[in-house]
């Protein structure tokens, strides 16, 4: 599911803390 946001800040926020706990994710 893609979630879109329409702050890039929080895109930012959220996007360091997917790839701080899911690194695996950024292989796909």
């Amino acid at each position: 599911a893609h979630i879109t946001f329409r702050k890039p800040e929080l895109v930012d926020r959220l996007n360091d803390i997917i790839v701080r706990h899911y690194p695996d994710m950024l292989a796909v």
